[in-house]
């Protein structure tokens, strides 16, 4: 596969995880480029939590090594940002597509989730690198079965990896996860948002569910809600929002 000369892409047949891949070649190799990594199988993929990942032959299943320049802390409008671009990218291979954001981190369409993402780090001495996770499921007659089983779960029609690859890798060189404009960001997650301004969700924390209104996100990446009548910000490790149907 020919690939831009700025990053590689390793390719496996199969590993348990490719972010738990990366973290490891991260700490020996210490790359200063952004490095993909794509499996054709997981067999002990993560999410939030160390929550299980299931995914299809079907899927896209791939982690980004992000090298930063200097140290420094990572705050919530990573995620959000990221989701942002992978949306934009699934969308320009996909014109027809209707593709929302749904905080922190995952992409729906109208039959259900179709991608989430995970954000670990490697830090050793002074290296630092944003190890990024992201699954996504396109269509197939397996996703099909997957879809009529399985509640929420959607895919996005077929399409070409290297494309996908080629055009996420220049939106993160023109949009860098270390320059993120909180107005431009916010203004295009309130036009792409999954939950509506004020709408009634489901709370969910430490295993408890409350009724909540949904208001946005603020300038940390974080969720805001009104909780009878108080404005609650969430943490996006602890906090889960759901439709109520």
């Amino acid at each position: 596969m020919t690939m831009p000369e700025n990053y590689q892409l390793i390719e496996l047949d199969s590993v348990d995880s490719t972010n738990r891949y990366l973290k490891d070649y991260c700490r020996q190799q210490l790359p200063d480029k952004m490095l993909f990594c794509q499996t054709h199988r997981q067999t002990a993929g993560y999410g939030q939590l160390q929550r299980s990942w299931s995914s299809n032959k079907d899927s896209l299943i791939f982690s980004i090594a992000y090298p930063l320049a200097t140290k420094q802390r990572i705050n919530g409008l990573v995620s959000l940002h990221l989701a942002s671009l992978i949306q934009q990218t699934l969308v320009s291979l996909n014109p027809t597509e209707t593709i929302k954001l749904k905080w922190p981190n995952d992409l729906y369409n109208a039959q259900g989730k179709i991608a989430g993402i995970l954000i670990e780090q490697v830090i050793k001495n002074d290296y630092q690198a944003l190890i990024i996770g992201v699954g996504i499921n396109r269509q197939s007659e397996q996703t099909h079965q997957m879809l009529s089983a399985i509640e929420q779960v959607g895919a996005v029609a077929f399409f070409d990896d290297q494309r996908f690859f080629q055009t996420l890798h220049d939106k993160l060189i023109a949009q860098p996860l270390t320059e993120i404009d909180y107005d431009d960001l916010h203004g295009y997650w309130q036009a792409h948002d999954y939950f509506a301004y004020q709408e009634t969700l489901q709370l969910i924390e430490q295993q408890q569910s409350q009724l909540v209104q949904y208001i946005g996100i603020d300038e940390q990446g974080a969720a805001q809600v009104l909780l009878e009548h108080q404005l609650k910000t969430l943490s996006s490790g602890q906090s889960s929002l759901r439709k109520l149907n």
